[in-house]
């Protein structure tokens, strides 16, 4: 059971409680879809304005869990951690209309750290909808905290693979430029006031028309690969939003295809590689 003290007034009462929380929206508005929010003890509709001195009482209970029709496959797990294979069209957490990873996971039974928040247990990093790869899935909070400072401080090592338009000349690319989020937060640019981003590009085989590249992520801004490759005027193949969409692909062809950290409780450094999709095998 949650409970908030209104201190200031006219705002919706759906927008008061997500400022308030970090829950996603769509764990909100299930609260509300199941008369889980009261106000001084009687429901009321998300678009009430509130006001000072509001008692707002929150049943806090978790949506219901749904298997996705797309699902992760499952490469390492122990008490710590788990690592996966993601798919291309499986959204990682909410907010979304699609069943999630999560959902997956939570209707499998596996435990999950709640520290990320609800919605997004066990949740340290993500992938975009339409990329597919490697991730690390915390078990419990003292995992998702370790693995959540190795992300933050950039020693964990992630290699994406990607198909561009167009013919990288060179062998080696290093992009740092930084990456402004805009304020839909659907798309980025390079801009001066941006956080620093950096990517490493190579080449690995050359069609003419389309390169072959391999990616190394030293940060992990959104859509960092996509903004920076659009930069250089070789934007991904399938990429709708930094480029043209293609009507063969799925979205963007992007997977990351490594992922290395140290593990939570011994400290051993792991690495998990995976095989190229067929698409990127296509000539």
């Amino acid at each position: 059971m949650i409970r908030l003290t209104v201190q200031r007034p006219n705002q919706r009462l759906d927008r008061f409680i997500t400022d308030q929380l970090s829950h996603p929206r769509s764990v909100v508005q299930y609260w509300f879809q199941n008369d889980g929010v009261l106000v001084n003890n009687h429901p009321k509709k998300p678009s009430y304005k509130v006001k000072i001195g509001d008692q707002i009482t929150i049943n806090d209970q978790s949506p219901p869990s749904v298997q996705p029709s797309v699902k992760a496959r499952m490469l390492y797990e122990d008490e710590a951690i788990i690592i996966l294979e993601k798919p291309v069209d499986l959204i990682v957490h909410p907010p979304a209309n699609h069943q999630t990873l999560v959902d997956q996971l939570k209707a499998e039974k596996r435990a999950l750290a709640p520290a990320a928040g609800i919605g997004r247990e066990g949740i340290v990093h993500r992938l975009d909808r339409y990329t597919s790869g490697v991730m690390v899935i915390a078990k419990t909070d003292a995992a998702y905290h370790h693995l959540q400072t190795q992300f933050k401080t950039h020693t964990v090592t992630k290699y994406y693979v990607a198909m561009v338009k167009g013919d990288i000349v060179e062998d080696e690319i290093t992009i740092d430029q930084p990456i402004l989020k805009t304020a839909a937060m659907k798309k980025g640019t390079i801009h001066p006031d941006g956080k620093p981003s950096t990517t490493i590009i190579s080449v690995v085989k050359r069609f003419r028309t389309k390169t072959l590249i391999k990616v190394r992520m030293i940060t992990g801004r959104t859509h960092q690969i996509r903004i920076h490759l659009a930069s250089k005027g070789h934007p991904l193949i399938g990429d709708g939003i930094y480029g043209k969409a293609n009507q063969s692909t799925n979205g963007p062809l992007l997977q990351a295809v490594s992922l290395a950290f140290d593990h939570p409780i011994t400290g051993q450094r792991l690495q998990m590689n995976i095989p190229l999709r067929k698409e990127f095998l296509n000539d």
